[in-house]
């Protein structure tokens, strides 16, 4: 199958799967009010979308979405979960009396077959957005997800996302990062010299992603003039396939970051 899991190394899957496992990395992310808060408005208010209807939430973790769902009255949630929390996740189903409503299942979506489902659902759930939007690829789970189970007409949630690139500066993050690295500019380290290393340490340091949020109207964050508008990629789940998500998507990523040198 081309895609999703299958195109990774087996050891960062392994590492992968092993991260997402522990309750509290599940904790951290249920504890992200603004995801999880905006996840059960999107679910909750669209009852309509749910009430009576075959769900299917991949990558469920700690099962939140699938709960939504059950809250909005879905007839049947899947919670396909491949970490070992889905054992977890079956636990605290349980406990809620759920069992009737979500099935959790821990595999791979790309390993689910057709007769474990018991007909093609009316929608998918997921939390598929990694950093940068297509960090650990599971939008590709997400699509085959789609292709193999979703019906024709189903619903999405999400149904698209935006990848924006805008420049910016921010004096004080620098000077942070170059701080980092003033370690290599020692020149009598045990009696050497470590300072002809000092390019290479600062910009292994500014190579790193700084997950953060920031607000460009502060003194610490401003974006140039001449280059306000920030570039905008929207990828559609509806329609994108798992090969436009591995080449097109590539393209766009290097046109936009382009625009704003």
């Amino acid at each position: 199958m081309e895609g999703g899991v299958y195109d990774n190394n087996e050891g960062v899957v392994e590492s992968y799967f092993k991260y997402y496992s522990t309750l509290a990395s599940q904790q951290n992310m249920l504890s992200d009010s603004v995801r999880t808060g905006l996840y059960h408005e999107a679910i909750t208010k669209n009852w309509s979308d749910f009430k009576g209807k075959v769900v299917m939430d991949v990558g469920a973790g700690s099962g939140i979405l699938s709960l939504f769902a059950a809250k909005a009255g879905a007839l049947k949630v899947y919670a396909i979960e491949a970490s070992n929390v889905a054992k977890a996740t079956q636990q605290l189903v349980k406990n809620l009396k759920l069992e009737n409503t979500i099935m959790v299942m821990q595999a791979c979506i790309e390993d689910v077959e057709d007769e474990a489902v018991m007909s093609n659902v009316d929608v998918l759930i997921s939390e598929p957005l990694g950093n940068m939007l297509f960090n650990e690829r599971m939008l590709e789970s997400y699509i085959i997800a789609r292709d193999n189970f979703l019906k024709k007409g189903g619903k999405m949630f999400p149904c698209e996302a935006d990848f924006c690139v805008a420049p910016f500066a921010d004096e004080e993050l620098y000077n942070d990062r170059l701080a980092k690295a003033s370690f290599w500019l020692s020149t009598n380290f045990y009696g050497f010299d470590l300072s002809c290393l000092k390019d290479q340490a600062a910009e292994e340091k500014f190579r790193q992603p700084v997950m953060q949020c920031y607000n460009g109207q502060t003194q610490y964050c401003f974006l140039r003039s001449s280059l306000a508008s920030e570039a905008r990629y929207r990828v559609d789940f509806t329609t994108c396939t798992v090969s436009e998500l591995k080449v097109n998507t590539r393209k766009n990523i290097e046109h936009c970051l382009f625009v704003c040198v």
